[in-house]
């Protein structure tokens, strides 16, 4: 695999859970760029990724909190 393609998960990625809803929470980036991407799914396996990117995992993390 080219190592600029190889993903770089965060440890701060992981299932985050409100009331009785259950998410998984993943916050990725490719080794070779500097912004993260928050990505997020259901549990009926819906996967929403969202069009922004962030300078940091914990401020992706706020944003899925929020979702």
């Amino acid at each position: 695999m080219n190592p600029e393609s190889e993903l770089e998960e965060s440890s701060l990625s992981g299932p985050i859970t409100s009331g009785k809803r259950t998410v998984a929470v993943q916050i990725y980036r490719l080794a070779s760029e500097a912004e993260w991407t928050l990505e997020i799914s259901d549990e009926y396996n819906n996967s929403t990724v969202l069009a922004s990117t962030f300078i940091t995992e914990s401020a992706a993390l706020v944003e899925a909190k929020k979702a």
